[in-house]
């Protein structure tokens, strides 16, 4: 005989009250998870459960296997902060992240290992006026240290058919350093082959105006060997909302010249 199938039968506003409960009990449970479409869907994740990149309440986090891809410009962003990365020590530290500058604007906060051959990232997404609470137990774990790390963050503004790109800086505050106002921006860059002559330069935007490009600056050490962090320390005064940043070097190798060019957030930007 054909098993009889249970069947929930319920006054009608019971069973309503029943479902709000379950929608509000689901609702609390999924507030503390990531965002999931934070999470970069072209890493894979390591094999050890506890480490691996994956969603971790607010964010995604963890280590991923080696990179294959084809070819890499030289140049590549790995940090965006005010000053230099400030990091608790610890298993139980944790590190507060916001982007103050960022307006109404919901950005994209991204950490990421500086050192070659090292594959650790986070992913998290805020929203304006959020304060994103980062353990440091993964990192710990993983034996990386505070020099290791760079933190960035960026929105996407419409541009025709695409986006662009536009880096905000990340303030980072700990118990250690819980009144962190550093307003100088440090650029982290990364070199994938060892580089000569490393310089940049900057313009200003101005309410969507502009301004002249300064002249290029030479950075002292201008020798990079590959994977040794850049930092480029921008003018404390900003002359405008937003900057173009450029950066240049010569490939030791090829002896050719390799260009690096960014828009950064360098005073609040107007709310909408």
């Amino acid at each position: 005989m054909p098993k009889a199938r249970s069947r929930l039968t319920c006054v009608p506003f019971l069973c309503v009250g029943l479902l709000s409960l379950a929608l509000v009990f689901v609702g609390f449970s999924l507030a503390g998870l990531a965002d999931t479409d934070c999470c970069d869907p072209d890493l894979e994740p390591e094999d050890d459960y506890a480490l691996r990149y994956r969603a971790r309440e607010t964010r995604c986090e963890g280590f991923y296997k080696m990179e294959i891809s084809s070819h890499k410009p030289l140049f590549e962003v790995m940090g965006i902060t005010y000053g230099e990365s400030v990091f608790a020590r610890g298993p139980d530290a944790v590190i507060d992240l916001s982007c103050p500058w960022a307006g109404s604007d919901t950005v994209h906060v991204q950490a990421l290992a500086i050192p070659p051959r090292t594959y650790y990232q986070m992913d998290a997404i805020l929203k304006p006026g959020q304060l994103l609470s980062w353990p440091q137990r993964i990192i710990h774990a993983g034996g990386l240290l505070d020099s290791d790390i760079g933190v960035l963050a960026w929105l996407l503004e419409p541009n025709g058919e695409h986006e662009d790109r536009i880096f905000v800086p990340v303030r980072q505050t700990s118990e250690s350093t819980p009144d962190n106002e550093d307003d100088e921006i440090v650029l982290v860059l990364r070199a994938h082959g060892d580089v000569e002559a490393v310089q940049w330069r900057i313009r200003y935007e101005e309410h969507g105006i502009p301004g002249e490009m300064s002249q290029w600056t030479m950075l002292d050490p201008s020798s990079y060997a590959a994977g040794r962090p850049i930092h480029i320390t921008l003018p404390s005064v900003s002359e405008g909302q937003r900057a173009l940043v450029e950066a240049a070097g010569i490939d030791a190798e090829t002896g050719d010249w390799h260009w690096w060019s960014g828009t950064v957030v360098t005073e609040e930007e107007p709310s909408e």
